[in-house]
């Protein structure tokens, strides 16, 4: 069968396409040629190879610094390879009225300076949104490195490695396990989890959830407008809200306890082998589960006291319009 071409003119302002109208049983070859029209004014693809890898030899705990215009890092320990592999995936979007197809607009680079790796893309043009082209690292390094990670828009995932970490983004979640030392994660419009995590942590985020899950240590949590939920920690907890609910669960408490809220409420689990101090200031207040036995509870109009086990441990409680419920665990 002969094929049919037909010209169809927008307007002045579009150029005449050429569209070949193949009928469905023609060959292969044919079938092709649709699809390369059809892709032209779609997605380009998703690259399954990088678009760039690297490798780098290095000295004992280098320093990773990673940033990404619009992109997801991952960030995963791998000691067999002895170096640093850095894999640059590009997601690309055009269509017949825009010219992100062109990778020349932008300035990627990924190089070592002394013990340090650097790989980062930037925009050359002004005032773009890069929304419509991805850059996605996934890296690969030893156990002990520190992270320095930072995404404009797009998920960061860090797991398993020792050392100094930063993590930042604007819009996109945090997920960070099963890392020792100091974390810090900060992001605005994305959840932080914290999963597993040694040493000292401080998170914050505007308008995201916090979750903590068997971290152990100093941690210190701040959320806007989200919840903030720990469960199974160990160490020292100063963590508050502007108008999210607080839930908190210890495995141990080491220094002292410290949860703040304006709106909302707060409910605390403690382990049962130690004495406590409770402090609580809030509308309303429930104790009644921890029971009577080597407890004195003195409960007023917006403040509560209560000694457990003649005390010891500080663990101060605050919310401005919400409610305070403290039990103990029966472990």
């Amino acid at each position: 069968m002969i094929n049919k071409l037909r010209f169809y003119k927008f307007s002045r302002f579009f150029p005449i396409l050429l569209i070949l109208m193949v009928p469905l049983t023609e060959s292969s070859t044919a079938q092709s040629t649709v699809a390369l029209i059809h892709s032209a004014n779609s997605e380009i693809s998703n690259q399954e190879d990088p678009y760039r890898s690297e490798f780098f030899r290095v000295d004992h705990n280098p320093t990773i610094n990673i940033n990404t215009l619009s992109g997801d890092i991952e960030v995963v320990q791998n000691s067999a390879i002895e170096g640093v592999q850095i894999d640059l995936y590009v997601k690309r979007e055009f269509s017949l009225w825009s010219g992100t197809r062109n990778l020349d607009n932008y300035r990627i680079i990924i190089q070592k300076q002394g013990n340090s790796i650097i790989a980062s893309v930037e925009d050359r043009r002004s005032n773009r949104s890069a929304d419509d082209v991805k850059f996605n690292f996934s890296i690969q390094v030893p156990k002990e490195a520190s992270l320095n990670l930072r995404s404009i828009n797009g998920k960061i995932d860090a797991d398993n490695v020792e050392g100094q970490h930063y993590v930042q983004n604007l819009a996109g979640n945090l997920n960070i396990r099963n890392m020792t030392g100091e974390i810090r994660a900060i992001s605005t419009a994305g959840d932080i989890m914290l999963d597993n995590l040694k040493g000292n942590i401080y998170a914050k985020t505007v308008s995201g959830d916090i979750t903590a899950d068997r971290d152990y240590g100093e941690i210190r949590l701040r959320t806007t407008t989200g919840d903030i939920v720990t469960s199974g920690i160990s160490g020292t907890l100063v963590a508050a809200s502007t108008s999210g609910d607080i839930q908190s669960d210890f495995q141990e408490v080491s220094i002292g306890v410290y949860l703040e809220t304006t709106t909302g409420d707060i409910d605390l689990t403690l382990p049962k082998m130690a004495g406590y101090d409770i402090d609580a200031r809030g509308l309303s207040f429930n104790f009644d589960e921890l029971g009577d036995a080597g407890i004195t509870k003195r409960v007023g109009f917006g403040n509560a006291s209560v000694e457990i086990r003649e005390g010891g441990i500080p663990v101060n409680l605050k919310t401005v319009a919400g409610s305070i419920k403290v039990r103990e665990s029966q472990q």
